[in-house]
């Protein structure tokens, strides 16, 4: 009897120090856990802020509630006597819009524009609050399209935008794009020196407004029948082909 008063407390001393081991392991392991998760939380946080419009399902965007751009206005890709007519509006430092450029754009123009089914209008929407160089990058590309070089401009402003979206003069980028594809280079120089096409950008950019986008790219698609749709956001190809196979099937009926 003397004995277990002399062990019994040290026993359950030591059960109870390894009860509170086992405790402080499995809590430790559950803060870890939650670190985790939280972290993963803030991740897909900033996944989905930076893909939010590939959530978006784009056609549920009601074209008849909001107000058209009217075609006609900014440079022309493809052949006017298209069936169907795409007017973008882009910013050329836009991620999303290099994306789509390197992705569904590319596409778009070997099976549609080229073959005469899509005329594709460019038109611009530079979002300077985060992106410096958008404007002048816009104003690049149509003075380019004076020298009848838009396209050629366009294309290379997007795929070499890592090289000038962070240069403190991205115009010294542009007047060696300018002589890459063999347009005067003082003509090019002289307009962007001047702003001479910063009137277009903001004429671009309020009639966006006017149409409700608020984002890029951003598109409105005009079927041969009158309808129209739009689209907002850096999709994969087939989200534009399965909207411009409806327009043609429907042309054919």
């Amino acid at each position: 009897m003397r004995a277990f008063f002399t062990t019994g407390p040290f026993i359950r001393s030591k059960h109870l120090v390894i009860l509170l081991a086992v405790l402080f392991i499995i809590i430790g392991f559950l803060l870890l856990v939650t670190i985790r998760n939280v972290q993963g939380l803030h991740l897909t946080s900033s996944v989905v802020s930076e893909n939010l419009n590939h959530i978006d399902d784009p056609l549920l965007h009601a074209a008849a509630t909001r107000k058209p751009p009217t075609p006609g206005v900014g440079p022309v890709v493809g052949k006017v006597s298209a069936p169907i007519t795409v007017v973008e509006f882009t910013d050329y430092e836009c991620p999303l819009c290099a994306r789509y450029f390197e992705e569904a754009y590319t596409r778009i123009r070997k099976q549609y524009i080229v073959p005469g089914l899509v005329k594709y209008e460019i038109r611009n929407y530079p979002l300077s609050s985060i992106h410096r160089n958008a404007d002048i990058a816009a104003e690049a590309a149509l003075c380019a399209a004076k020298q009848n070089a838009f396209e050629k401009m366009h294309d290379l402003l997007f795929a070499n935008q890592a090289e000038w979206s962070a240069a403190a003069d991205p115009t010294v980028f542009f007047r060696s794009y300018a002589a890459n594809i063999d347009i005067s280079v003082a003509a090019f120089s002289g307009c962007l020196t001047s702003h001479a096409m910063s009137s277009a950008v903001e004429r671009d950019r309020a009639d966006a407004g006017e149409a409700g986008i608020n984002g890029t790219p951003s598109f409105w698609v005009y079927g041969p029948d009158g309808s129209v749709r739009q689209i907002n956001g850096a999709y994969p190809f087939a989200t534009y082909q399965a909207v411009f196979d409806t327009f043609l099937q429907s042309a054919q009926q």
